[in-house]
């Protein structure tokens, strides 16, 4: 989610609910009494990664400097690409070392990511209602338009389709929350999650086995989180969520190594921290797993994760708006969890999408 989407949400009473578990140590169990809200009220400021930082949110500061890419950048075999919604820039990292290799500029609003087959990274442009393809080497190769607010995507590798969740795409006077570009190209067939469970404003989304998709997002009822799955993008249905909560929509991907959905929540445990849990296919939730920073504090939030190739790590950035750390860029074992085995806090601001391209 954008910080400039939500600034009409910075009200006071977020301050509370966020310092409450800001304050150290694990997170808390709840929000205080003394907000005097109801928990749909609250759900309403707390559903979605950016209504729970924006009382500590920094103002954009676009960097209007040229991209730059280090010529040895196309040789890496692992880089991660992750988007800034700051400084509206994409930094390019090595995996695993989290050595800086490049600085993709000129963006409004980049925020999910995904990557092709052949290694080329998808980024959407929420500010401009686009969706850029660069190539492993930060080079831009296509552009597409969106008929909505882009968020996260996802690419069937098998198919090349694109599938891009749409925050707000009503506002566009069209139908559906999904998008799915055929072969990444062309315009786009539009999908919904229908029902009172179904997703109305999609954040993150995903291709599973032959095709299958999931998404999370807000409810259509008004509710903070809401999951839609199906064996296609026109047989999206609500996924209802047993044996836990998840508090605000965060990464949602597929690991063909262990057969399993992964969903991340950014409010977890109704606090400042953000988890990823296993889900079943009829939405039963697994242990949760939790991540922590170079210095041992809760992460604070991850927006969009990306489980790397072969199941052994988690890639992605935290915007530490806790204050218990800088801000960085993130590789943590997986499904572990636990501390980082490396990061860089160098120059993230405020990440929102990853991607990692393999060559």
């Amino acid at each position: 989610m954008t910080l400039s989407r939500s600034a009409s949400y910075a009200l006071s009473v977020l301050s509370i609910a966020i310092f409450a578990g800001c304050s150290g140590g694990s997170p808390s169990s709840g929000l205080p009494a003394s907000t005097g809200m109801n928990n749909a009220a609250l759900s309403a400021l707390i559903g979605n990664r950016a209504d729970t930082i924006l009382v500590n949110a920094p103002q954009a500061q676009p960097d209007h400097h040229k991209s730059w890419v280090s010529p040895d950048a196309g040789n890496q075999h692992t880089l991660l690409f992750i988007s800034d919604d700051v400084t509206f820039d994409v930094y390019i990292f090595t995996l695993p070392k989290m050595k800086l290799e490049g600085t993709l500029t000129g963006f409004s609003t980049p925020e999910g990511e995904c990557t092709d087959a052949a290694g080329n990274v998808w980024i959407t442009n929420t500010g401009t209602d686009q969706i850029f393809q660069y190539s492993h080497a930060g080079t831009l190769i296509n552009t597409l338009s969106d008929p909505g607010d882009p968020d996260g995507c996802a690419v069937d590798t098998k198919t090349g389709d694109l599938a891009v969740a749409n925050y707000n795409i009503s506002s566009h006077d069209a139908q559906g929350d999904i998008v799915v570009y055929t072969h990444a190209s062309g315009t786009p067939a539009q999908y919904t999650c229908p029902g009172s469970d179904g997703v109305d404003n999609a954040v993150f989304i995903g291709y599973g086995p032959r095709g299958s998709l999931w998404v999370d997002g807000h409810a259509t009822s008004g509710a903070y989180f809401a999951l839609c799955g199906g064996s296609s993008p026109s047989a999206l249905s609500p996924i209802p969520i047993s044996g836990g909560t998840i508090y605000s929509p965060g990464l949602v991907q597929w690991d063909a190594s262990d057969k399993t959905w992964y969903v991340g929540d950014q409010y977890c445990g109704h606090a400042a921290a953000t988890c990823i849990y296993p889900v079943s296919g009829s939405g039963v939730l697994g242990p949760a797993i939790n991540l922590s920073t170079y210095n041992g504090s809760n992460v604070c939030d991850l927006a969009q994760g990306v489980i790397g190739p072969g199941f052994t790590y988690l890639a992605g950035g935290d915007y530490n708006y806790c204050k218990n750390a800088n801000t960085a860029a993130y590789r943590w074992p997986f499904p572990g969890g636990g501390s980082p085995t490396n990061y860089n806090d160098t120059v993230v601001q405020a990440p929102v999408g990853a991607a990692i391209s393999t060559k």
